[in-house]
């Protein structure tokens, strides 16, 4: 066995093996960081439900639009988890901060409040970013093309379903207590 055909085989076991290792190794490593930081369960579980949500959303508009996964594009998921997960920090982050400097606020108006204040900043972050991975359609490689497409519809895809999940997602959970920082690692929801 030789040529063209084992060169593709090959290729497509590389693509794979990329988007399980590389995927699997992100949320991990997001799941940790997160129950660190945060020590909610709501701020581990919401953050990725709402990451996954935007690579299986993503993955599902990629296989309808038949683009194919390349060596470069399987990185995609990375990219996208990673971003995705900026924008829904930036959120828990200010959410926190009106729950400390407005504690007499309902869990409906700091929810409001976290949207409205952080809409347009998070838009400029997307949209710069989405600049940066536009720049690659200058290029003269068809897979390098298509993989600034892939993340510059991914990116929109993932500020889009931040800014519909987050909020839908707080609002079905009762309003938490306020963060303390304790002096040993508690976990609680």
């Amino acid at each position: 066995v030789g040529g063209v055909p084992m060169i593709a085989a090959d290729m497509v076991s590389f693509v794979q093996s990329d988007l399980v290792l590389f995927g699997s190794a992100i949320l991990g490593i997001m799941l940790v960081v997160l129950a660190i930081i945060f020590r909610r369960v709501r701020w581990v579980v919401i953050p990725l439900v709402t990451c996954g949500c935007a690579v299986v959303v993503m993955l599902g508009l990629l296989g309808a639009l038949d683009w194919r996964m390349t060596v470069i594009s399987s990185n995609f998921v990375s990219l996208q988890l990673i971003i995705t997960l900026a924008i829904v920090v930036h959120l828990v982050v200010r959410y926190r901060e009106f729950q400390q400097t407005l504690p007499q606020a309902d869990h409906r108006t700091l929810i409001k409040e976290t949207i409205r204040t952080k809409f347009v900043p998070c838009l400029y972050a997307a949209l710069t970013t989405i600049a940066g991975f536009i720049s690659l359609l200058l290029c003269d490689i068809k897979p390098v093309i298509h993989f600034g497409w892939m993340m510059s519809i991914g990116i929109l895809l993932s500020m889009g379903l931040t800014f519909l999940l987050f909020p839908s997602g707080l609002i079905l959970l009762k309003q938490p207590n306020q963060p303390s920082e304790p002096k040993y690692f508690k976990f609680s929801l």
